[in-house]
């Protein structure tokens, strides 16, 4: 039979889309750094500092940060600063936000110090002379929607404290903040290499070291960009040591952007070695002008200049359930039901005759109360990252001495304090929105007590308004302590609890005659936060899957892999990534019968099957795996819902939309006395002993019913400058020296924060990885179990199967049709994106086709054909 090129080609065609829709089903994960969470109401006006959001650029160790925001509810401009004008207010849920950052100084990670005169007084002669002093040599840094940029200049900053209020500084006129460059290197590390070597520096760039010459006491350095030589130079180690290099970027000449320090060449055993200790790099070849005619998604430019830049979202719209982008990678997340607050009813508090609270004890009453109305108005600025990585999520940064910090009023109106949000401040000298109040906000937060309100890492549901998550630093007297977060004996602890939450799919069948939830759907399930990842306690169902509520039993959970109402078309053959190795198949479908049967797989392994039956054929639609766990019974694994069986044309399909999954095969049981990291498990205490975790102040009941695990430091930490030190599962802790260099860099008349010279600044972080390959590689079913198709014979129903395998191990190349554009949920294996694997496929099916015609034509010309 002859096969004509264009129907082969075609046919080839055909494959390749089946492949690309098949792979729709391998998506990339995400990390999503929040802001602390806002609350809309009339007079709304807040900031989001760099302490709180870890999206804004900060250098912990050398006080360096330089961008923040404000927040308003009425019409903001610029005009030699912020001006908020209160008398324009927006439409009711509409914000106006001003975005500013300004140069700060930062030192060079090696000590590049210099020598400069400094002025002081003779008491003798009254008048100033000058003396020679050593001062620690840095850079104009500037954030720049997150990301840490050098304000390029000829020379470099230098400064030191003339006394405790003062800051001197040496080439301030000279840096631009509009003329910008990444910052990729400022490191102190030492690295020894041999000739012929390379050293990585970032962003492409590398440093070759092309020769040594151990008795001329010099070493030939190459200056690389993509394999390409850019600039080169010797260095001598006994006169300078440093290679300075300045070039002319941007139109401006002598900029510096590259300094090495080389403190060595020497003779080892067997190669001429070299040791460099110092390097400060800036990626020039893509520095920018920053314009006032270009702007970012909603941020419009309003004011740029050599000193500072500024931004403005002017009228931004906060609806419900909507993310919005608002440019640079920043988006507003804006709670589902979120409703305007009403102004006429937002200060009338609610009179609660009784408050019941239940000890050990018989029943307590207590005397009249008085709580504010529940409003649903959250909302907070985000920025997602999905390049793989590694990406640490941090908490505020706290200082060892709890004393607030003192900040005068600035004379230059374009520098606005950053102050600390848990302390509060006297603002009246600045046009700018005045601090929510305490009831507005909840409550402050003591410096070292850290909730999902300033550590973005810790479980929240924006939604529900649901965390379970307290990190305790400096315990106070009534959180069960009186020590202070010193760093001689650093002492903290962790505690976290459960909240009950709702499925993603909720099908809102609502209540019968008894108050009873009429769909097992609608009863939701708990869930706890754990060391920042989701985590669900054993969740026991009846027979019908109804949540069987009990939270006293919180010792035994198990990571929660997915929680999905997207909708999934497949066909028979078809899988579905989960996540954690877990994938579910399509075995067969039975459209008569409305029926599917489907299969649960982890890591290639079958673990259990169901057939389901729709509710068109008399079933409930749904699979609800449950098995006994840690000799827990009836614990409910899995859930699926069914939505429809039909023909798609040529095929049969199924449609999910619903899945909800635990990682059972990864569960967790606590006792105490269990070690976990460098934290010791101290048994689990009622939740009404301890602070409320995911209640504000205003909701007074705490039934004792509901239990918190609390977790204590076990040894004593020896603290040291820079350390880096992992808790337990993915959490750490960091902390520094606090350096006395002020921030940012002052111009005349300008005050600064004074802050402590002394103790440490430390701050807790979650570090979450996008790309790990090491597990999800589960869901490839070679499994030849079930041969053919036809109509499913034993069908239990509504899908309740408690677990074994049921000889239904799937077989065939079936695909997943129209997911609703659904981001893929992991990445594949070995790095490689989809995109690429599809190409790879083209170029593949090309080359066949370019054989295939290539054979055809020899043939042709031979006279075989």
């Amino acid at each position: 039979m002859k096969i004509k090129t264009k129907s082969l080609f075609v046919a080839l065609s055909a494959l390749l889309v089946l492949l690309s829709l098949a792979g729709m089903t391998c998506a990339a994960e995400s990390v999503e750094i929040r802001s602390e969470v806002l609350e809309y109401s009339f007079g709304f006006g807040d900031y989001i500092s760099p302490n709180t959001w870890a999206a804004l650029y900060y250098d912990v160790k050398n006080n360096a940060h330089t961008e923040e925001l404000y927040l308003a509810d009425c019409e903001v401009e610029w005009d030699d600063g912020p001006f908020f004008d209160k008398d324009a207010p927006l439409a009711p849920g509409h914000v106006g936000i001003v975005y500013l950052t300004i140069p700060a100084f930062q030192k060079f990670e090696y000590d590049w110090s210099i020598l400069i005169d400094k002025p002081f007084l003779n008491l003798e002669s009254m008048e100033y002379d000058t003396q020679k002093v050593s001062v620690p040599a840095g850079f104009a840094v500037i954030g720049f929607f997150g990301e840490p940029y050098v304000a390029l200049s000829d020379d470099q900053i230098t400064g030191y404290h003339a006394d405790e209020y003062s800051f001197f500084v040496e080439g301030y006129d000279d840096y631009k903040a509009n003329k910008i460059a990444p910052l990729v290197a400022n490191d102190d590390s030492k690295f020894t290499s041999k000739a012929g070597t390379t050293l990585d520096l970032g962003n492409e760039y590398s440093l070759f070291i092309e020769q040594i010459d151990v008795e001329g006491n010099e070493v030939h350095l190459i200056l690389m960009k993509d394999g390409q030589q850019l600039k080169k130079n010797i260095v001598n180690t006994q006169t300078s040591k440093d290679w300075i290099l300045k070039t002319t970027v941007l139109g401006d000449k002598d900029r510096q952007v590259l300094r090495v320090h080389v403190d060595s060449v020497f003779r080892g055993t067997k190669d001429d070695l070299v040791t460099i200790d110092g390097l400060w790099f800036v990626d020039y070849l893509n520095a920018f002008e920053v314009k006032s005619d270009v702007d970012y998604g909603k941020w419009e430019a309003a004011h740029i200049s050599s000193e500072s830049l500024a931004y403005i979202a002017e009228d931004v719209a906060l609806s419900s359930g909507s993310v919005i982008p608002l440019g640079k990678d920043w988006n507003i997340r804006v709670q589902d039901g979120f409703e305007v607050p009403n102004v006429n009813k937002l200060n009338e508090p609610q009179k609660i005759d009784e408050i019941k609270r239940i000890d050990n004890s018989p029943e307590i009453k207590m005397d009249l109360a008085y709580r504010l109305p529940e409003l649903n108005n959250r909302f907070y600025l985000f920025k997602e990252y999905t390049e793989p990585g590694k990406y640490d999520i941090r908490s505020s940064i706290s200082k060892s001495v709890d004393t607030p910090q003192y900040v005068s009023s600035p004379i230059d109106n374009d520098f606005v304090v950053i102050s600390n949000p848990y302390i509060g401040q006297d603002l009246s000298d600045y046009d700018v929105p005045p601090l929510p109040s305490p009831v507005e906000r909840v409550f402050f937060l003591p410096d070292g007590v850290y909730t999902y309100r300033n550590f973005a890492a810790f479980y929240y549901d924006i939604d529900t308004d649901l965390s379970t998550e307290v990190l305790i630093a400096i315990p106070q007297s009534n959180y069960g302590g009186s020590q202070s977060f010193l760093k001689e004996s650093p002492s903290f602890m962790y505690l976290t609890t459960t909240a009950h939450t709702d499925y993603e799919y909720v099908p809102g069948a609502g209540l019968d005659e008894n108050d009873n939830f009429i769909d097992s759907w609608d009863s939701g399930y708990d869930i706890m936060g754990y060391f920042g990842e989701k985590y669900v306690p054993l969740n026991v169902v009846d027979s019908e899957g109804f949540h069987r509520h009990d939270r006293t039993k919180l010792e035994k959970f198990a990571p929660l892999v997915t929680d999905d109402d997207t909708k999934y078309t497949l066909t028979a053959g078809g899988s579905l990534e989960l996540g954690n190795g877990y994938s579910l198949h399509v075995t067969q479908i039975d459209i008569k019968g409305n029926k599917a049967d489907l299969a649960l797989y982890k890591d290639n392994v079958l673990i259990t099957s169901s057939i389901i039956t729709t509710s068109s054929g008399g079933g409930s639609g749904n699979w609800i795996y449950k098995d006994t766990v840690l000799n827990v019974k009836d614990v409910q694994l899995m859930r699926v819902h069914v939505k429809d069986v039909f023909n798609g044309g040529k095929t049969n399909l199924v449609e999910i939309d619903a899945v909800w999954l635990t990682d059972f095969k990864n569960t967790t049981e606590l006792t105490a006395g269990d070690e976990v990291g460098l934290l010791e498990y101290n048994g689990s205490l009622p939740l009404a002993n301890i602070i409320p975790s995911r209640r504000s102040y205003s909701n007074l009941e705490m039934p004792n019913s509901e239990s918190i695990l609390v977790f204590f430091l076990k040894n004593n930490l020896a603290m040291t400058d820079e350390m880096d030190v992992a808790i337990a599962n993915s959490m750490s802790l960091k902390a520094y020296e606090i350096n006395p260099i002020p921030n940012p860099i002052p111009t005349p008349g300008l005050h600064v924060t004074n802050e402590d010279t002394s103790g440490f600044k430390y701050y807790f972080y979650v570090t979450r990885e996008i790309g790990n390959l090491s597990s999800d590689n589960g869901g490839n079913n070679n499994g030849n179990d079930v041969n053919g198709t036809g109509n499913i014979d034993g069908s239990n129903g509504d899908g309740n199967n408690n677990g074994g395998n049921s000889g239904s191990n799937g077989s065939g190349s079936g695909t997943i049709i129209n997911p609703d554009n659904e981001v893929p949920k992991k990445p594949l294996p070995f790095g490689m994106s989809a995109l690429s694997v599809y190409f790879f496929f083209l170029l593949l099916l090309i080359i066949l086709c370019l054989l295939y015609l290539r054979y055809r034509s020899r043939k042709k010309k031979s006279g075989l054909n």
